[in-house]
């Protein structure tokens, strides 16, 4: 069905607009106004690097689609490259090439970093929830008999230990999930753009028009503020 759909699909990059239509059962024209497109990202997942795809993400200044991404086409990463540096020209934006490893960057975080942004923005109850879990289990070890009788009460709470065994691991998945995402973060300033770039499994590369930001929030968790900290939205 997919390579029915994209056999019929044909995407244009014209003066003004970028066009992609199409030709399925119904004809279909969704037409972008360049000077309405206020982002354009790349994404690339594990699979995406062995077959050498890019994920082209399109953000636009529509207030009906603020909170997710417009427009999402996957090309080669030559094309993709291409269709990005089409797409700036005519924005009237210089275009530089953010895959090219060897680009200087003003913040550069490591693994340090990333681990302790994942301290600072903990929730406090799932840090909670995990220390009374590791208690627990201490004073269980300590408490138990030896032989038969330890056998026989695993077996017997061998449900209860499963279950607890999953909400802790999506508990401690829900802290470490920043990790991956902000791994090997860096950002960088230049003239009107800011130049993000981040991901372990998933790699992300943002361009944002500074003039296009709407709004900065300053965000202080409960960690962050007793370790003088905030993170940027």
């Amino acid at each position: 069905y997919n390579w029915i759909v994209w056999a019929k699909t044909w995407i244009s990059v014209q003066d003004e607009a970028i066009v992609i239509e199409r030709n399925l059962l119904n004809r279909k024209v969704n037409t972008i106004g360049i000077k309405n497109i206020s982002n354009i990202n790349m994404e690339q997942n594990i699979f995406e690097r062995i077959v050498g795809t890019y994920k082209i993400k399109l953000d636009t200044n529509s207030v009906t689609t603020a909170n997710e991404t417009d427009v999402k086409i996957i090309l080669s990463k030559n094309m993709a490259e291409q269709f990005k540096q089409q797409v700036m020209l005519r924005m009237n934006e210089e275009y530089e090439e953010v895959l090219d490893e060897k680009v200087e960057y003003d913040v550069e975080y490591k693994v340090k970093d990333i681990v302790m942004h994942c301290i600072y923005t903990a929730n406090p109850v799932s840090v909670i929830f995990i220390i009374a879990f590791l208690v627990a289990c201490m004073i269980a070890l300590n408490s138990v008999n030896t032989g038969a009788a330890v056998v026989d009460g695993i077996i017997n709470v061998l449900g209860s230990i499963i279950a607890i065994i999953f909400v802790v691991g999506s508990v401690v998945q829900s802290l470490i999930r920043d990790f991956f995402v902000y791994y090997n973060f860096k950002a960088r300033r230049k003239e009107n753009k800011i130049y993000l770039s981040h991901g372990f499994f998933k790699k992300r590369q943002y361009t944002i028009a500074v003039d296009k930001i709407n709004a900065v929030e300053m965000v202080s968790p409960v960690f962050s503020r007793i370790l003088g900290r905030q993170y940027v939205k």
